[in-house]
């Protein structure tokens, strides 16, 4: 299993999703430092980044890929 970007979409708000292990490029990543041991994480596909949606604080809350922000907390993970 493996992070997904549902569709091989690149738009802002596709959804991220776990998916069965093909390797495509909507199923690589890679990581750049946002500067205080956070990271973003970026879809080799796409090159926007993960995103919480909404800046959602829960626990289960959705994920998306957006373009990328700089500054924007919701786009980096520790």
């Amino acid at each position: 299993m493996a992070l997904d970007i549902a569709g091989i979409s690149t738009e802002n708000g596709a959804n991220v999703m776990i998916w069965d292990w093909l390797g495509n490029d909507n199923q690589l990543f890679r990581f750049q430092s946002a500067g205080s041991g956070r990271w973003r994480i970026i879809p080799k596909h796409s090159e926007k980044c993960l995103d919480v949606d909404s800046f959602s604080q829960d626990a289960g809350a959705n994920l998306i890929q957006w373009t990328c922000i700089s500054g924007n907390t919701n786009q980096m993970f520790e």
